[in-house]
């Protein structure tokens, strides 16, 4: 009775960062028939001057004809239609272009003419074979005629607000007057509208100063589908998301693809550059714009009323409304039906079966004895509804349980004459159980039978656990322990000497190997050991320091370099200015703030664009103006026992430049590059040092009564083919 109810008070205190927005609506003229561009002037010609006796369609139909007895239906067809599939593409690109100079302009509309023609013939003429699902006949004759238009000294300036549609300068405007701090979402219809929007807004002069614009577009298409020559190629948009959300790009412009589904940041403008085609729509896009002191604003024509949106929101919160309280409804009519007097109680325990607990206990039952992966045994119900004169309606059910009970327990009908559906289910399950019951498949206890014995299985199971992996460095740790305690020699583990480590050989990069050889083995002391330097920090992080944090401790195999001074305080600790010697010669590597190695390339006079970077590090819009640096990432590589295919040694660069770095921000280090690629090899080292330990232990031990005296015997033997090792079973 001491019991407290709390409203939880977290969801209430995160209410305050969703805020809707403020509404407002913006007109714009339209100009029905608005003046064509010279250069769709010439392309509607080609399309006019398209000669269908020449088309490849017509071509392969004729042909066709010639070994057949069809009587050219289809060529007859295609002539009334214009339909031919060259026509159609020429037709498509000539539509979209009336429809980019109504919504954007003239400027856009010559700016999607030249983009795309450009885009089909640099396939064309590419030596690279495409899978755009194009024949070579439909290919070469459309490119005859869009090489005309591409010839056309008619070419997009700076866009400007007399070659823009109304539409396209009041939403300059819009963007032009909004706060400082705008992350913004534009919503439009078609992805060619998205893509010349972008592309306009990209270089109008005012807007690139202040904005930083991208586009995401939804796929349309399939992949085994041919590319239509009037829609843009389809791209990957996860960096655009990644740029957007991180804050490089504050100005998105997208299809419906950004209204549900993916994870963006909140905004505090959004702006439906077309109109709203759905209810659903208008609230997706208006919940994405909850910033503090966000906007919403549509584009509309001065005949749209934008109050019927609002209307129409408050009829959805009342239809949710009414639904909620005939929910309500059915429930305080189950409560109120009589059920207490429906029950049935198990002579020799005194157990209690009632219309509160049976469906509970059938589905505990079916659970328990039919428990199978993936496959769902819970009983299924399904209800009848008896309708008689003016009286309310009443509701039965049957219930139908797993395949493998016998037949006569499988279904169960309800006697029916109840006012809910929740009580006749009720009722259905109680009469299946009493039946289980009394064929004996259920216990006194109202358990299963053997619900018992498949539980003390189950844990027995999960008693069991798999033997550990053998792992030879516990044993070398206790010997370093022991020689360090004692002052002794530290030995093999194993009571064989081990024997020379074999060759290794290690492939760094495609078409280079390294060889590793052994050209002593010796034993010394624990004196003679602690008056050797210690390098195995030091070299693992130089190679791996920049990925996870490099402890200075003991490790279980020791290295020393020749180099005496080896420390990490040399690790970039000189200013990039003051090794300008050594870096031409490629003798030491190059490091950021965060010690992550690179290769020297060349040096640029200024900043690059971040557009122009493949991978821009953090923060790069705020990094000094001033000399940068063209690097190559040192390779992240650890595992270089196995060689790399073709194509695995990286992704291809599309940008002028993959990493950049500001001089005043890169180190170099004081150690030579060597000895980083010494680092390189202690995984390997450690590999094969393990292998070897394993193969004298298991000499030593299991296989002793073999007598096996060469270890690279046993090596071999326990080497999968999966393993990829140098040897193998």
């Amino acid at each position: 009775m001491d019991a407290i109810c709390v409203t939880p008070t977290v969801n209430r205190k995160d209410l305050q960062h969703v805020n809707k927005p403020n509404i407002s609506r913006v007109l714009y003229d339209v100009e029905e028939h608005p003046t064509r561009t010279p250069l769709m002037q010439t392309l509607q010609s080609e399309y006019s001057r398209m000669d269908i006796a020449h088309d490849p369609s017509i071509a392969k139909i004729r042909e066709s004809i010639d070994k057949s007895d069809n009587t050219g239906s289809e060529i007859l067809s295609l002539l009334m239609k214009h339909g031919t599939f060259s026509q159609k593409q020429l037709k498509s690109l000539w539509n979209k272009s009336k429809d980019i100079l109504a919504e954007l302009g003239p400027w856009a509309a010559d700016k999607y003419i030249s983009e795309l023609v450009n885009l089909f013939l640099e396939r064309v003429d590419s030596p690279t074979t495409y899978s755009d699902g194009w024949n070579n006949e439909d290919r070469t004759y459309l490119a005859g005629h869009l090489r005309q238009v591409a010839a056309s000294p008619h070419q997009p300036k700076l866009p400007a607000g007399h070659n823009l549609a109304d539409k396209t300068n009041k939403l300059i405007q819009e963007l032009l007057t909004a706060d400082e701090d705008v992350v913004g979402i534009i919503f439009v219809r078609s992805r060619a509208t998205a893509n010349v929007l972008c592309a306009l807004l990209k270089e109008h002069p005012e807007i690139r100063n202040r904005y930083r614009v991208g586009s995401i577009v939804g796929s349309a298409t399939s992949k085994i589908q041919k590319q239509n020559i009037y829609e843009y190629p389809y791209s990957s948009s996860i960096e655009i998301l990644q740029d957007f959300r991180s804050g490089a790009i504050n100005l998105l412009v997208s299809t419906s693809v950004l209204e549900e589904g993916i994870d963006v940041a909140a905004c505090n403008l959004v702006v439906c550059f077309d109109e709203i085609a759905t209810l659903k729509s208008y609230i997706q896009r208006r919940g994405r714009a909850r910033k503090r002191k966000s906007r919403m604003i549509v584009l509309a024509r001065s005949t749209s009323d934008m109050r019927e949106w609002d209307s129409l929101e408050s009829e959805m919160k009342s239809r949710y409304g009414r639904e909620r309280e005939e929910l309500d409804r059915l429930e305080i009519e189950a409560r109120t039906e009589a059920t207490s007097s429906i029950s049935y109680t198990v002579p020799n325990s005194g157990a209690r079966l009632d219309l509160g607990n049976s469906r509970q206990h059938l589905e505990h039952f079916c659970n328990k004895v039919f428990q199978r992966d993936y496959v769902d045994q819970r009983p299924v119900y399904v209800f009848h509804k008896t309708e008689l004169g003016t009286a309310p309606p009443t509701f039965s059910a049957t219930v139908t349980l797993p395949s493998a009970l016998p037949r006569h327990l499988r279904r169960c009908q309800g006697g029916g004459g109840w006012r809910s559906e929740k009580n006749a289910m009720k009722e259905a399950a109680f009469r299946a159980f009493v039946a289980l019951y009394q064929e004996g498949l259920v216990s006194d206890h109202l358990l299963p039978l053997n619900a018992d014995s498949k539980e003390e299985e189950e844990e027995e199971t999960q008693l069991t656990e798999p033997e550990l992996l053998f792992n030879p460095w516990q044993d070398v740790v206790q010997k370093w322990q022991t020689a360090a305690d004692n002052g002794s020699m530290l030995t093999s583990s194993s009571t064989t000497n081990l024997p020379r480590p074999r060759d290794i050989t290690a492939h760094p990069e495609v078409g280079i190997t390294w060889h590793v050889k052994c050209t002593s083995v010796r034993k010394i002391s624990n004196k003679e050991c602690s008056g050797l330097p210690d390098h195995t920090s030091t070299l693992l992080a130089m190679h791996f320091g920049h990925r996870w944090n490099v402890e200075d401790r003991d490790h279980v195999i020791k290295l020393i370099y020749e180099t005496k001074g080896l420390s990490r305080d040399r690790i970039g600790s000189v200013p990039f200015s003051e090794s300008i010697d050594a870096i031409l010669e490629k003798r030491v590597l190059v490091r950021d703030p965060r010690k992550t190695p690179f290769h020297y390339v060349k040096t640029i006079p200024s900043k690059p664009p971040r557009e122009q970077v493949q991978h821009p590090f953090n923060e790069y819009e705020d990094a000094p103006e001033e000399t940068y640096l063209v690097v190559e990432q040192w390779t992240r590589r650890s595992d270089l026992l196995h060689e790399l295919r073709p194509g695995q040694s990286g992704s291809s660069c599309t940008k002028p430049y993959r990493w950049v770095l500001p001089i005043s921000r890169a180190t170099v280090d004081e150690i030579p590059r060597r000895a980083v690629k010494c680092a390189m090899l202690i995984p390997c080292i450690i590999h094969e040092l393990e292998v070897q330990l394993i193969a004298s232990e298991l000499s030593s031990t299991l296989l002793a009564p073999v007598g096996i005296a060469d270890l690279q015997l046993v090596i071999e033997a326990i080497s999968s083919r999966s393993a990829a090792e140098p040897v193998g079973l």
